[in-house]
């Protein structure tokens, strides 16, 4: 942080009750650029009052249905292998569950990590997105249900 910035950060302080957003602890006169309390490091940002979050958390729903799903049958399924047994789906249902957990295990990683990229793509781009994550779970859920025919 250069002088500027560390100098705007103390004065916008000087007077204010502002919490660390870390520790809570009050920043009231702080007198560097890091939390007395907890140490960490502050910057002054401006943010937007109404974060664009529910096409972000209507993907992240999404992505988790689709590899839940599937996480929930590779349990089903091992859990019958080890005591039903001997019950066992089709290989082909196998790789559908597997590429759907790390697929959607690695998209949902992707998603939650440039949450602030995707939250300013334009609307179209982030719902259609999201849409993309439910399609995903339902088009392998479908697909497994086929396969299991």
């Amino acid at each position: 942080m250069d002088e500027r910035d560390a100098d705007s950060l103390r004065d916008y302080l000087a007077d204010r009750d502002t919490p660390c957003p870390a520790c809570g602890y009050s920043l009231r006169a702080l007198t560097s650029c890091a939390c007395p309390e907890c140490g960490l490091d502050l910057e002054l940002r401006v943010a937007l009052t109404e974060p664009r979050q529910a096409a972000w958390a209507a993907g992240l729903l999404g992505l988790g249905a689709w590899g839940g799903f599937h996480g929930l049958l590779l349990g089903y399924v091992a859990w019958q292998s080890l005591v039903g047994g001997g019950f066992g789906p089709n290989p082909p249902e196998i790789v559908l569950m597997v590429c759907s957990v790390v697929g959607a295990s690695g998209a949902g990683a992707a998603w939650y990590l440039k949450r602030g990229r995707v939250r300013r793509l334009a609307p179209v781009l982030r719902w259609g997105f999201a849409l993309l994550a439910w399609v995903m779970a339902g088009a392998t859920g479908a697909a497994f249900f086929v396969l299991v025919d």
